[in-house]
């Protein structure tokens, strides 16, 4: 399809420029702008920069939290293996989902956690403070 057969198709006034050409139209009159072509320098990629950016503007990171945590996950215990290590001291990397405050019969207060582990699964914790 030709520029002419385009021209005899669109409602009277309106032209067609080519895909390279801007015009604006304003109170002062028509106007021609020629595109700018210009090339973007290269910005390179760092992950933990954009997560720390992130929680700075929204008060969250976008990415995985676990993946702003030490790179070594040797001698950590996941939900699914504490059955194992009963009676046992252990190290666990989780994200915080809630935590709530009560106090006991005697006055102390005792404070329930809920956590996600890496491999999503639950993790309850009940810690009491010392007085």
């Amino acid at each position: 399809m030709d520029e002419s057969t385009v021209r005899g198709q669109l409602p009277e006034g309106l032209v067609v420029y080519p895909k390279d050409f801007l015009a604006f139209n304003s109170v002062f009159g028509s106007f021609r702008v020629d595109p700018i072509n210009f090339k973007l320098p290269y910005f390179s990629k760092k992950p933990l920069e954009d997560a720390y950016d992130e929680i700075e503007l929204f008060g969250f990171p976008l990415c995985d939290v676990f993946q702003l945590a030490d790179d070594n996950r040797k001698g950590l215990v996941y939900s699914k293996d504490l059955r194992e290590f009963k009676n046992k001291r252990v190290t666990r990397l989780g994200k915080l989902v809630t935590v709530k405050d009560v106090k006991t019969v005697k006055g102390q207060i005792m404070s329930f956690g809920m956590f996600l582990d890496e491999n999503g699964d639950w993790l309850d914790t009940v810690f009491f403070r010392s007085p």
